[in-house]
């Protein structure tokens, strides 16, 4: 299954595409640093952390440094074969959710 994490007018319009990304470092990269999630950084602008059970979350940003940055999606992913998440990644998605005024938008 796929969640789409979006603000509710688009991604044009919000403001704090910075700060989000440096949340979801600063709430992930300690659980790779245990060794227990993997980072996975494909491209410039393209990250997944994800999860034990094979869950991920997909960042996809634009911009050279931190200033510059243009959130264009934000995802979540959780096998067919294991729809059920973390705990860690839902309760850490519904802090973003709420603390950036985001909502999940459930697509496959």
């Amino acid at each position: 299954m796929t969640y789409y994490i979006q603000p509710k007018l688009g991604w044009e319009t919000f403001t704090q595409h910075a700060p989000l990304i440096d949340y979801i470092y600063a709430q992930f990269t300690p659980l790779v640093k245990q060794g227990n999630w993997h980072y996975l950084n494909l491209s410039a602008g393209l990250v997944i952390f994800e999860d034990p059970q094979g869950n991920a979350l997909f960042l996809v940003y634009d911009g050279e440094d931190s200033q510059d940055y243009l959130v264009s999606e934000l995802k979540l992913f959780l096998p067919k074969d294991n729809p059920v998440a973390s705990h860690t990644l839902l309760s850490t998605l519904r802090q973003i959710e709420e603390a950036f005024g985001l909502s999940k938008v459930h697509i496959e």
